[in-house]
């Protein structure tokens, strides 16, 4: 896992905040699968979810589940 800084609108983080807490999961957990979950939906929309998981794993369940 990589370390990254990104900025979010106040009222986003708010609402990631709220959703982590019913959830029971942290605020960085959220955001990851969010993220996960907008890129495979891209890529499929795209077509390159295959081109994009064979050079570097990063949609396999294990890479997905040791986060």
């Amino acid at each position: 896992m990589v370390k990254s800084n990104i900025y979010i609108d106040p009222k986003v983080q708010k609402g990631i905040r709220y959703l982590a807490a019913k959830r029971g999961t942290s605020y960085s957990q959220l955001v990851r699968e969010a993220m996960r979950v907008f890129l495979i939906d891209a890529l499929r929309k795209e077509k390159e979810i295959a081109t994009v998981e064979a050079a570097t794993g990063a949609m396999s369940e294990s890479a997905a589940n040791s986060q």
